[in-house]
């Protein structure tokens, strides 16, 4: 069983690509429709932020020259459902891509990828706002799901409590393992009646790959600290996003304004997103037959 995790200072780069062992498998299609997998040629997590235009965030390290993929999945907990190609793709401007003791680098670890086209069943999530130190998180990814083990199939989620942030950066604690294929993958809060997005996957501290020829997820590099995970406080970089994308604050931070409605398909239940107009007018429309002499 996996040792919790605490939180310990921001240290030396140990690994730049972090999914989930220990996580819990996604099983609502519609739960997490905005979490996008980069699946050609490296693996990686990210999140939509924007549909119209579609608009990823994901880490600077899944998208350098090189390793950029042309092609991602979204949609759902099987991210081969839908796939897209990438218009661009845009790293923070501090980001240093190389591998150092300097903890700069993580700190702008945060980069935009632009879709061409994207389904309309996917979804957006709002960007939250600062303050979510000491909160209750989940983080989701497809990576590896153990040492020497495959590659998810299916979208896995895990709990998480936010314990700290510094500066740019939050902290996570949580009895799940990040692996490689997680780096991108989003931190989310549940906000009212909603999730926001709070962090971006980009380090896992105090770890290190037994063997680098075959990558899978890494190990404590010391036995008397715990693995740490790292996350790029989104809110931080709000302005640089908003340059980037030219969509304005107030539509990246606003919520999607969708309800959950559960309705009867070959006699199981499906959840299905209904607008708040659509449900506004069809109160409406009931109360109005309901009195209709």
């Amino acid at each position: 069983m996996k040792p919790w995790w605490y939180l310990i200072g921001l240290v030396s780069w140990l690994s730049t690509c972090n999914c989930i062992a220990h996580g819990t498998t996604v099983t609502d299609v519609s739960t997490y429709g905005f979490f996008v997998s980069f699946i050609k040629p490296a693996l990686c997590g990210g999140v939509l932020i924007s549909t119209d235009p579609p608009w990823v965030l994901t880490a600077a390290h899944c998208i350098l020259p090189g390793k950029t993929p042309t092609v991602v999945g979204y949609g759902g907990s099987q991210m081969r459902r839908h796939y897209a190609s990438i218009r661009q793709s845009v790293t923070h401007p501090l980001y240093v891509p190389q591998r150092s003791h300097s903890s700069d680098e993580v700190f702008y670890d945060i980069g935009l990828v632009q879709l061409t086209t994207i389904d309309p069943e996917a979804s957006r999530v709002a960007i939250g706002a600062t303050g979510y130190d000491q909160v209750q998180g989940v983080t989701l990814g497809m990576g590896y799901t153990g040492l020497n083990e495959p590659e998810a199939d299916r979208l896995q989620s895990a709990q998480c409590y936010v314990a700290e942030s510094s500066g740019s950066m939050l902290f996570i604690i949580s009895n799940a393992t990040l692996c490689h294929g997680d780096s991108g993958g989003p931190l989310l809060a549940w906000v009212d009646d909603h999730y926001v997005l709070v962090g971006i996957l980009n380090r896992i501290i105090n770890a290190y790959d037994p063997d680098t020829n075959n990558t899978s997820c890494p190990v404590r590099q010391r036995l008397d600290k715990p693995m740490d995970n790292a996350f790029v406080k989104v809110a931080f970089h709000m302005d640089w996003i908003v340059n980037t994308t030219q969509l304005p604050a107030q539509a990246l931070t606003a919520s999607a304004q969708t309800v959950l409605l559960p309705y009867s398909i070959s006699g199981g239940l499906k959840v299905a997103e209904k607008s708040i107009t659509g449900l506004v007018i069809t109160v409406l429309c009931t109360v109005l037959c309901n009195y209709a002499p």
